[in-house]
């Protein structure tokens, strides 16, 4: 599956942080701090944390938008190919923390368990993040891993730009304009 959407962030604190995530928190995409983080906690308490991502670079811009975009695949053979970040067009390399989930591993990523945007929901079903900023042009793809291009394109300054997705959803996919 492939998560992407365009964000302006509005603070830093870790109350404010979660842009995605699915089957409450098990699933979940958010910032701490000023790094990136993409965590899957796997099906029960038990698994403990199956894959995390957290980037080395800071994203302290308020001013302006960023495009993130997350592509999950865990049927490659390359653990690193797994799951890919982008950030503005550029697949993020340099982590702080960097586990990858195992081959052909179940995610709830494109599962029927519910997906939130802006927020991350407790145990006992109420928001307990969400997200301080903007966001825009969200999709969700459903079974397929994308590339940025199917999302942006380099627009005549060098800067990354977004564009309108053409492709399929899938079954559980959506598009978000806001």
């Amino acid at each position: 599956g492939t998560f992407s959407c365009w964000i302006k962030r509005s603070s830093t604190t870790d109350a404010h942080n979660v842009l995605f995530s699915a089957h409450l928190d098990r699933t979940v995409i958010r910032f701490t701090g000023d790094h990136l983080r993409v965590t899957d906690f796997g099906y029960s308490g038990s698994d403990g944390t199956v894959w995390s991502l957290v980037t080395n670079q800071d994203f302290r811009d308020f001013g302006g938008w960023m495009s993130i975009i997350v592509a999950y695949d865990t049927t490659q053979g390359t653990a690193s190919n797994r799951v890919k970040l982008y950030v503005n067009g550029e697949r993020v390399t340099s982590f702080s923390s960097e586990t990858y989930p195992a081959q052909n591993r179940d995610t709830w990523w494109s599962s029927t368990q519910e997906h939130h945007i802006g927020d991350r929901l407790s145990y006992g079903g109420s928001p307990t993040q969400w997200f301080d900023g903007y966001l825009a042009e969200v999709n969700f793809i459903d079974g397929l891993a994308k590339a940025p291009a199917d999302f942006g394109e380099t627009g005549d300054y060098g800067e990354w730009k977004p564009k309108a997705y053409s492709g399929t959803y899938g079954t559980n996919g959506f598009y978000l304009s806001f």
